[in-house]
């Protein structure tokens, strides 16, 4: 599940990658929209 969050009011959301049993979390990543609008939550 991604939790999305906004910062500057941009979105964010944070993530769990996982290989061969070893996992990371990535938090603060950026979503490109494509939209030269800011995101309306």
């Amino acid at each position: 599940m991604m939790k999305l969050e906004t910062l500057y009011n941009l979105p964010f959301i944070s993530i769990e990658v996982a290989y061969k049993g070893v996992s990371i979390n990535i938090s603060n990543i950026l979503i490109d929209t494509g939209s030269a609008s800011r995101l309306m939550i």
